[in-house]
């Protein structure tokens, strides 16, 4: 039997609309005007980041607006594991400190 293959989330919608209000519906490329049509993860969506972080590869801190063409083209905003992962503590603090915030999450489980 073939094991499935791994399909990526992208990103919630609202993780969309809150960064294309942030960038004000412009690329995040530098001197770029282009309109938002994509959305970058700086750290690839991978299988193996999901499991080591599943908490930030969907969330807001690893997402940036593009335009097209540099999304395809140019999209190099990448960010190193050790802030990966104090990001990652961080949400997990924030979401087990911070009961009245109203965000319900899930359960994560761990690879």
């Amino acid at each position: 039997m073939k094991k499935p293959k791994y399909i990526a989330k992208p990103f919630p919608e609202h993780v969309k609309l809150a960064v294309m209000d942030a960038q004000h519906g412009k690329c995040a490329e530098r001197d770029c005007y282009g309109k938002i049509v994509d959305f970058h993860h700086c750290k690839p969506n991978s299988k193996i980041n999901n499991k080591l972080y599943p908490l930030f590869i969907p969330s807001i801190f690893n997402c940036k607006g593009c335009c097209r063409w540099h999304h395809e083209h140019y999209a190099q905003w990448n960010i190193t594991d050790a802030l990966c992962s104090a990001f990652e503590e961080w949400l997990e603090r924030f979401m087990t400190d911070m009961p009245f915030s109203g965000i319900i999450y899930e359960k994560i489980e761990r690879g």
